[in-house]
């Protein structure tokens, strides 16, 4: 598939900043072409992943890099059903759906993103008081990410009340083969600058400290 050719009845002011980066700009030529190898084989069962490349960006760019990632490690992906994102045949076999963090409606939008805040990745958080502005967003932005897409496997009640199978109820889905939520942070213009920090304190409760050097029991942060 080639993700970078123009789809008809989709205009330009549609298109994601960072799709038409990748486009046009000569610099990112390397990116365009590494993006181009990891798609050559990529196989698009719901036929919309070019648009959402195009115009959301991240969520179809995380599930190229996976695609890739599966077929260097030379894993047989059975490409038969449309759910979950990727099933892993063999042996050991396992699913995998992809999800990505995003900023909050009435979040900073990432086309605020500066420079500076990219450098800001090599300095490391001094205070805790910095460090929970950082942390607790990407906590909470996970948490609501993670969750959803539990719901998609186990069911859930939509907003009406009824209710929507899971894949767990799919014939082709075995639950004694593990269910993989592969997540990829782009939660605040800062992303990436939380590190392994949000994981601990969402999935163990060990809440890190900057000031003091060691992680404390917490139960709760305050969502902003």
């Amino acid at each position: 598939m080639n993700v970078f050719h123009k789809i008809n009845g989709l205009p330009e002011h549609k298109l994601h900043a960072k799709f038409k980066l990748l486009r046009d700009e000569p610099y990112y030529a390397g990116a365009r072409e590494i993006i181009e190898e990891w798609t050559k084989d990529f196989y698009d069962r719901d036929n919309k992943i070019a648009i959402e490349f195009q115009t959301t960006f991240h969520s179809s760019f995380w599930e190229f890099y996976l695609h890739a990632v599966f077929q260097r490690l030379r894993l047989n992906v059975n490409e038969n059903y449309n759910r979950p994102d990727f099933i892993i045949d063999g042996e050991h076999g396992f699913y995998v759906e992809a999800v990505v963090s995003e900023i909050k409606q009435e979040g900073v939008p990432e086309s605020e993103r500066s420079t500076d805040d990219t450098l800001s990745m090599l300095e490391p958080i001094k205070t805790d008081e910095e460090f929970s502005l950082l942390i607790d967003e990407a906590i909470v932005r996970h948490s609501n990410s993670i969750y959803s897409k539990i719901k998609k496997y186990t069911g859930y009640k939509n907003q009406k009340g009824k209710w929507i199978d899971g894949y767990k109820g799919c014939e082709w889905v075995s639950e004694s083969k593990p269910y993989i939520i592969a997540l990829s942070s782009y939660d605040q213009i800062k992303y990436g600058k939380e590190y392994i920090y949000s994981m601990f304190a969402l999935l163990y409760g060990l809440y890190y400290s900057p000031e003091r050097g060691v992680y404390e029991k917490r139960t709760h942060v305050k969502k902003t």
